[in-house]
């Protein structure tokens, strides 16, 4: 199964990291999607966040399957996907007074190596740079 990850550092805390990965409705601010909505569709537990969330985000649905704070978060996409099988698990380390954040996602389909090598370039970049210059109405601030 194809995969790829990117790793890249964030002036942030693991915290503030982390925050910006499990609520579902910062995704689209980080990641700069002004036409997109997210919203947890299905709270986990026991945090509501956690394992078993589902958050939507047009158009795919995203299920929680790892959650430890501020060291490691991972979902699968459910329901219609363009990639088969995808995961993603970020793993934050603490370095340097800030953040390590190493984005890794695996999954199948046409074309998905080259999809999984700019998503998790894409999307680490995105959280880390974000993440260090959160401001207030952010809804992970």
């Amino acid at each position: 199964m194809p995969s790829a990850s990117a790793t890249v550092f964030s002036p942030a805390s693991p915290e503030a990291v982390f925050r910006h990965l499990a609520v579902a409705e910062a995704w689209p601010v980080w990641m700069r999607l002004s036409v997109a909505r997210a919203r947890r569709a299905t709270a986990g537990t026991p945090d509501p966040n956690g394992v078993g969330a589902v958050r939507a985000i047009f158009p795919v649905k995203e299920k929680v399957v790892a959650y430890e704070p501020s060291t490691h978060y991972a979902y699968v996409m459910i329901g219609f996907t363009p990639i088969r099988n995808y995961r993603a698990d970020v793993r934050l380390t603490p370095k340097n007074g800030g953040t390590e954040i190493e984005y890794a996602a695996s999954g199948e389909g046409p074309g998905a190596g080259a999809v999984l090598r700019f998503a998790t370039r894409t999307l680490a970049k995105l959280l880390a740079g974000h993440a260090s210059r959160c401001k207030p109405g952010c809804p992970a601030h």
